[in-house]
């Protein structure tokens, strides 16, 4: 099991937000990773002293986990001076727009690459999507996680007139490209991944996890077989050898 209740970004995250430790966990982003390495970890595609480049890492708390729980050899990258706010991350940081050739930057290719709730920014996918190819190790692994057009809560407002929720008419988060399902797979296919799965985060409301494990249990169960109704997917892929 991955260790997140004593992960020092973790508890400085909690104290931050004034959040309980095990009510956190059950947030975003910590229920995300938690999805992510929970997955990873039981299909056994990481292992000790892997190298991953998070990109759109923001603050370090992925690289964090990976440092404490995989002795992980982290890179991350994000358009703000993180290093400078969290020097006593023992990760590698790159300050860059991620919309430009982050490549160049880059010094090596990484075992996993992570890229969560960033591909919906990007305005050219295809050329983001090479890039990310170019990051990772033949037979390495890639997570991504988007928001789904198609979630539930979608199909039921927009009949009734409500504009699609993760859309935008106008840029507050820069939301321009949004996937579902379908598209999702297609597109990394086009682009030469083989995608092993793709499921959701969560299914029913993040209010209902922090307090009842019943109800996380069904919601977790439910987004893994209706990933197409959840308001964000996880896509793990795999760069052929």
């Amino acid at each position: 099991m991955i260790n997140f209740i004593n992960d020092p970004v973790y508890l400085k995250m909690c104290e931050r937000l004034k959040r309980r430790k095990i009510d956190n966990l059950y947030q975003d982003p910590y229920h995300r990773y938690s999805r992510i390495l929970q997955y990873l970890h039981r299909k056994n595609l990481i292992s000790e002293g892997v190298s991953c480049l998070d990109l759109g890492c923001l603050r370090p708390e992925l690289a964090s986990l990976l440092i404490n729980n995989y002795n992980a050899d982290v890179t991350g990258i994000d358009q703000w001076d993180m290093k400078a706010s969290w020097p006593e991350i023992k990760m590698n940081f790159i300050q860059t727009d991620l919309a430009g050739d982050f490549t160049a930057y880059i010094p090596k290719e990484f075992d996993i690459v992570f890229a969560l709730e960033v591909l919906e920014h990007m305005i050219d996918t295809d050329l983001f999507l090479e890039r990310i190819k170019k990051s990772v190790k033949k037979g390495g692994i890639v997570a991504i996680s988007t928001p789904n057009i198609n979630n539930l809560r979608n199909r039921i407002m927009v009949p009734l007139g409500g504009y699609p929720v993760s859309m935008e008419y106008k840029n507050i988060i820069h939301h321009v490209r949004l996937y579902n399902v379908k598209a999702l797979k297609s597109h990394l296919e086009e682009h030469g991944f083989e995608v092993l799965d793709i499921y959701g985060v969560n299914f029913l409301p993040y209010k209902g996890l922090m307090s009842n494990r019943i109800y996380r249990k069904i919601s977790e169960w439910l987004a893994v077989k209706l990933p197409a109704l959840c308001s964000n997917m996880i896509a793990i892929v795999k760069l052929p050898k």
